[in-house]
């Protein structure tokens, strides 16, 4: 026992020193402490799912396989399963990051980027009810996402237009209302991070 809270620590710490080096933007340090880490303590999940964020911070979408395996491998992480839907939209498998996002949900129904994400799917397969009920049911798990509220906001807003409305009065209404600054004029997709 006393082993494993040793190995348990020496995980956490090379987790917390990678989450320092990704705060300087120095990914290929915090990608070495991982591996060598990694080579001592193999059956972290926590650990291992850090080195395959950074290794995908390096080189975006390079390791899907790897991160394929690891969901088959840990199918209850949903934070693998968020990474891998965000990669397949990004290919324009929208088919398959629709059901990776939705098996995703199914094990985690209040994550917010998560909710977000699928939200965002449907808005592109132009289903804007579903998009808008998603967003607004992540709203109500996190009332301040400045993500979830701009993309709201900008769901609403194109909403108006095609009602032939003046789009400012139901987006920008909501950005005031959160005192939000319309940023971005498109949606955001929130990528899983650490």
């Amino acid at each position: 026992q006393n082993l494993l809270t040793v190995k348990t620590v020496a995980a956490d710490a090379a987790i917390w020193l990678a989450y320092v080096y990704r705060l300087e933007n120095e990914l290929e340090k915090a990608l070495e402490i991982l591996t060598d880490t990694l080579s001592n303590i193999p059956d972290n999940i926590e650990l291992e799912w850090t080195y395959l964020l950074i290794k995908d911070m390096i080189s975006p979408g390079d390791n899907i396989p790897e991160v394929e395996k690891f969901a088959s491998r840990h199918p209850m992480f949903h934070k693998a399963l968020h990474l891998l839907s965000y990669h397949y939209l990004l290919a324009g498998e929208m088919e398959q990051s629709g059901l990776i996002l939705n098996r995703a949900i199914s094990i985690m129904p209040y994550d917010v980027e998560i909710i977000n994400n699928l939200a965002l799917f449907y808005l592109m397969e132009e289903n804007s009810e579903q998009a808008e009920k998603l967003l607004r049911k992540a709203m109500s798990h996190k009332k301040h996402s400045v993500s979830v509220i701009n993309n709201l906001a900008v769901l609403l807003m194109e909403k108006a237009l095609s009602f032939g409305e003046n789009p400012l009065s139901r987006g920008l209404f909501l950005l005031q209302m959160f005192k939000i600054h319309p940023r971005q004029r498109t949606p955001k997709f929130l990528i899983p991070n650490f």
